[in-house]
Formats: C-alpha cells, structure tokens, sequence
C-alpha cells in the first residue's frame, strides 16, 4: 500500500509502540492489542498486511468493496459473489507475465496500480518484481510435482521431441524437451519438460547426460518410447549413449527418431546450390541496408521518394527450409526500387541487382507453390528447370550500369547443354 511513507503513517496512526524491559520493539494494534516484533529500520508488510485483514473499515477500506458479483460462476449457480484476494492476484499476474514474456518488474510498475486500482478494485497493489519471480518458480515447481504424479501413474510409454540451438549472439546454448502421450482417456497430451542452459560442449556423453538427469526428475527414464532428435551426428551418437543407460522396448530400434524438418532443409539447402548464383546478390542486398544504419535511413527515403512505405524484409535463416521463398516473395513488389536504390544510391559494385535475377526469383517462386519437394534428385531437377526456362526466356542484358556476365551465363549455358562445367557436373557427380 503505497509508498514507505505512506506506510510510516499507517503505522503511526493504528499500532503502538512500547519498548520492552530487554529492550526489544513492540508493535501493538490499537484495535485488537495484538502484539508484533518490530524494529527501527525495519518493515511495515505485516503490520499493513494485519490492519488491511482485520480492520479495513478502520483504514477507509469498505468489507464490501472487495466482493464483486459475477454474471456466471464455476459451479452453475446464478448469484455468486466474487471474493478479491491477494494470492490469487499475484498467482494469476505471475502467469500472465510468464506467458506474455514480460519483465519481472512489470507488476511493479506504478502505472499498473493505477490501472488496476481505479478500474478493478482499490485494494489491489504492485508487485515486486522479487516476488514475482518468486511467484513464477513456485507455480512451476507446483506444475512440475503435478505432472510427475501423472507421469508416475502412467501404465504406457512417452515420446520426446528434443533440440539444441545456440542464441544469436553465438554466446548461450540451450536444450529444449518436449513430451507426447496419450492418457488414461485416450486424449493425447503435449508438455514442455525441460528448457535449459546448455553451456557444455556439445558432445554425445554430455547431451546424453543432461537428458538422462532431466528423465529422473520425471521418473521417465524406463517409459521412453523414442526421442526425435535432428541428424547432428553428436545428436546421433547420444542415443546410444540413452539406449544403454533407459533400455528401451523392441532393443531401441525405433528409439531414434530423425527429424523431418531436418532432413527436409538439408535437401531444399542442396538444391539451392545450383541456383546460389541468382539468390545470393539480393540476399546480400536485402541484408546490407539493416547492417549499415545510414544506408537504411536513405532506403527509407528513397522509399518515400518514390511513393512506398520503407520495408523491412523476411530474413533468410539457413535452418529454416522455407526462409528463402519467404525472402524472395516479400521483395517482389519492390524489385524496381531495390534494382535503382543500389544503382544509384549506394553504387556499390558488390551489391547491383539484374532483372533476370528477378525474373529467376519468380521462376522459383512458382515452383515452390506447387509444394515442397524434399527428395535430393527432384530438388535437382527443379534447379536444372529454373536454369534452363530462365536462359530460354532471358538474356543478359543491362540494367543500371552492370551487365550480366561470368557465372551467370556459364550456369544458364549449362543448363542448356552447351559450355560452361558447373550444372553438368553437379548432375554428373550428383549433390553432396
């Protein structure tokens, strides 16, 4: 309740102090004489918390203002009053800042007092931010011991679906455990386990270990179905580490699950080697304005130059198998503008941009909206097929202050059958 001031005079005007004959500090409600220690220097929480309790009406709190009918309640009773407590706000805040992501000190912030005390009810207060972190490990900690009761009567097996991935800044690692299994009502349930900081280094005999520790805790180590895990061959080499310490069913042979998304981008990543020549030039330039902060304030005026609103585009991720479709659709609309600003803004010769790298673009574009092809030789094909209806339909010609020349035309004379080595040996040899 406000601030300590504010709780200085609360104390003053309801409690008494009295100095017993060892010398300690007593504090003693006017109203009910009930005694409390307390010190110079100290708190007022509990003495506050005692007057709010007990004596509200005392401190212009009516009884009534925390009761606040509801239109429906859990229990299908028509008139239900609603009881305000405390715990149960600072329980549900704590989840809402957990779910959202917020920051520790958002319940402590004075602007949520006031939005909550005016248009709620006035006995709400601020959180800590200290005690809401508080609050968020024992509701975990309560999640937690819950689930291991399921789990520990549990009649059928678990799947896991684990991932390793380091932060943007190359400086954290951390493991991910997702679990999978259907109930006692035929009902099939999902729950995160575990999302550690996993600083060690990425070695089969650690990996594996953090794993087995995170099965003990959930009694999981002798229910464990399979573990879908990508194709990283530490990854790999960890399962067998797990098979010999949980002794899985059926001798572990379908323990290991290898990842489809995985294997999915590794094919797309293959395949786009062949066509690397026409997709790097705008993912150099689609990077360079958001890397150079003057570059990006022309783009933006250049943008509103020319009538169109400054864009900030997809962002092409190597993990992701989809990125790079995503990237080459979001610039579509601004190819003419992105081909002049780098031809006559920046004038860089690293970063010109060609009309038939578009027209390329567009080209995979289509292909992709037929749907994703994950096998390696028809991603092959689809390559050779971008190549060759590109050299049909385009030829080099300038645009800017640049013509295309070097590997560009090698490639396209490639596909057609004619000179040039890249594309042929790539079919010859196969991908890597």
């Amino acid at each position: 309740m406000g601030g300590r001031s504010q709780q200085s005079a609360i104390f003053i005007k309801h409690f008494d102090k009295v100095t017993l004959p060892s010398g300690d500090l007593q504090a003693i409600c006017k109203y009910c004489s009930k005694a409390y220690k307390w010190q110079h220097g100290g708190g007022y929480g509990t003495l506050i918390r005692h007057i709010e309790k007990n004596h509200p009406v005392e401190i212009g709190i009516s009884r009534s203002q925390s009761q606040i009918p509801t239109f429906s309640s859990q229990s299908g009773k028509e008139s239900q009053l609603f009881k305000f407590s405390e715990s149960d706000f600072r329980d549900e805040t704590a989840r809402f800042v957990a779910v959202e992501q917020l920051s520790f000190s958002f319940g402590d912030k004075l602007s949520f007092q006031n939005w909550l005390s005016s248009s709620a009810n006035p006995a709400i207060r601020r959180i800590p931010r200290n005690t809401l972190k508080r609050t968020i490990h024992k509701l975990v900690a309560t999640q937690k011991n819950e689930l291991i009761k399921e789990f520990a009567s549990l009649d059928n097996k678990v799947t896991l679906c684990s991932d390793i991935w380091s932060d943007h800044w190359q400086s954290c690692s951390y493991m991910g455990i997702i679990c999978h299994w259907i109930d006692n009502a035929w009902n099939i349930q999902k729950r995160l386990l575990a999302y550690r900081c996993f600083n060690d280094p990425h070695t089969a005999q650690n990996i594996s270990h953090l794993m087995f520790l995170i099965l003990e805790e959930y009694g999981l180590t002798s229910k464990i179905f399979s573990i879908s895990f990508d194709n990283a061959s530490a990854n790999t080499c960890s399962i067998d580490e797990l098979i010999r310490m949980c002794q899985p069913s059926i001798g572990g042979k379908f323990f290991h699950i290898r990842c489809t998304c995985h294997i999915l981008n590794l094919c797309v990543q293959d395949g786009f080697r062949s066509l690397e020549t026409y997709i790097k030039p705008i993912r150099t330039a689609i990077h360079y304005p958001w890397t150079h902060p003057q570059v990006m304030k022309q783009w933006g005026r250049f943008c509103k130059a020319n009538g169109m609103r400054a864009k900030r585009f997809a962002r092409d991720v190597p993990t992701r198998w989809n990125s790079t479709y995503k990237l080459l659709l979001s610039t579509f609309e601004y190819k003419e503008l992105l081909c002049g600003f780098f031809g006559q803004v920046v004038q860089s010769s690293s970063l010109y941009l060609f009309s038939n790298q578009w027209n390329i673009c567009t080209i995979i574009c289509e292909i992709r909206q037929s749907g994703p092809r994950p096998d390696s030789g028809l991603l092959r094909q689809t390559a050779l097929e971008v190549l060759t209806r590109s050299a049909r339909s385009d030829s080099p010609r300038r645009v800017g202050r640049k013509r295309i020349s070097g590997d560009n035309g090698a490639a396209a004379a490639a596909a057609q059958g004619g000179g040039g080595g890249g594309v042929e040996e790539e079919e010859r040899g196969g991908f890597a």
